[in-house]
């Protein structure tokens, strides 16, 4: 009795033979124990198919859609781009995946093309994350806040001169103390002491501080506190303080120290004011339409804090809004509520969606000309055009 031959036996002619116990007889007429798997054993040929079978997705068998390579897929002859996109811009666009065809059957080009547009998402995606991610101030903000502290800290102190207030006993040992912790909380980084002062500070000038105070403008105000605690200590040698102030108001305005610490004009004033001046028809249209990004962007502040820098870049702001913001609210004779539109928001989804449209124009087989005919005619409008 002998068992199934296996391709190797076959191709060399030759075949072992097997006992009636199921062993095989060597050379030397000793047995050897036969497993059972090689009775089993598949032909290779069926393994090989089989296993390139099950490697298939069932959505590739379904449509027989090829992947040619990270972010790739070829549909007939042509290829086409395919990437799930960052979460970030994914929320700003509504969609998950971004996919379109490259309008071409080349290789090469193909991958020349995913290039292009993974260079236009990474640069989308650095520009989500900066909106995201408010960690910094202008240094026009951070001047505006030191200002508005030095103001509010001048004046309290210039009041109590005047009153007689700042020469109790106790002044003397609170300055001491005051000055001592200023030292400790700088050295140890902790401006615990410090940070109220500063968000009010923030508040009056209508700026927006992050939930972690940014240590360069703590450590500004940490110094300039340190020089109104000497100016203090000074005063009650009966020094005049408005004389010890000049230098340090000189850093921020070129008033006097009087007008610098006077109350100053809130943006709401001056707008009330404008109305006031300007009563007809067609100027109440104008103001209204720059009151109104105007609160959004600054808030009541003091106009003193509008410095030309934030007006510079309160204008450059305008220019990035799309001409339709606020008219996406949803409100119409069914739907009272709608939904309240934010236009830093309306000006980052602009942004995300001019970035899709780049990449995937940039990614064509166009002209210059042809692509920029392109671009004028999808991108997102805005009020500087």
């Amino acid at each position: 009795m002998f068992l199934p031959q296996n391709k190797k036996t076959q191709a060399h002619g030759f075949q072992k033979p097997v006992s009636k116990t199921g062993h095989a007889c060597n050379a030397q007429g000793m047995t050897q124990t036969l497993t059972q798997g090689v009775t089993h054993a598949r032909s290779p040929d069926v393994v090989s198919s089989r296993q390139q079978g099950a490697s298939k997705t069932p959505s590739a068998r379904r449509r027989g859609a090829k992947s040619a390579g990270p972010y790739l897929q070829r549909r007939g002859q042509i290829f086409y781009f395919r990437k799930r996109l960052p979460k970030p811009l994914a929320e700003r666009v509504k969609r998950a995946f971004l996919c379109f065809s490259l309008q071409t059957h080349v290789v090469s080009e193909a991958m020349i093309r995913v290039g292009r547009v993974l260079a236009a998402l990474k640069l989308a995606e650095t520009q989500m994350n900066q909106l995201a991610e408010i960690t910094t101030l202008t240094s026009a903000q951070a001047n505006s806040v030191l200002m508005e502290l030095l103001r509010s800290e001048l004046a309290d102190l210039l009041q109590r001169y005047d009153s007689g207030a700042l020469f109790a006993e106790t002044d003397a040992c609170r300055i001491e103390e005051a000055q001592e912790a200023l030292k400790a909380g700088a050295r140890a980084r902790d401006f615990s002491a410090l940070t109220p002062r500063l968000r009010d500070a923030a508040r009056v000038a209508g700026v927006d501080l992050p939930d972690y105070l940014p240590t360069s403008l703590a450590l500004q105000g940490a110094t300039l506190k340190r020089q109104l605690l000497d100016i203090e200590t000074a005063s009650l040698e009966l020094e005049d303080p408005r004389h010890l102030a000049r230098d340090v108001v000189a850093r921020f305005s070129d008033k006097p120290v009087d007008r610098f610490v006077a109350p100053t004009i809130q943006l709401e004033d001056a707008i009330t004011e404008t109305y006031r001046l300007y009563p007809s028809k067609d100027m109440k249209g104008n103001i209204d339409a720059i009151a109104k990004l105007a609160r959004y962007h600054f808030g009541n502040c003091p106009i003193t804090s509008i410095t030309k820098t934030r007006q510079e870049e309160f204008f450059i702001w305008m220019t990035r809004l799309p001409k339709v913001y606020g008219k996406k609210h949803g409100r119409n004779r069914f739907e009272k509520t709608g939904k309240l539109l934010d236009k830093n928001a309306e000006i980052a989804e602009a942004d995300a969606d001019d970035a899709l449209i780049i990449a995937e124009i940039r990614a064509k087989d166009l002209s210059i000309l042809e692509k920029r005919e392109l671009l004028a005619e999808r991108l997102t409008p805005r009020l500087s055009k």
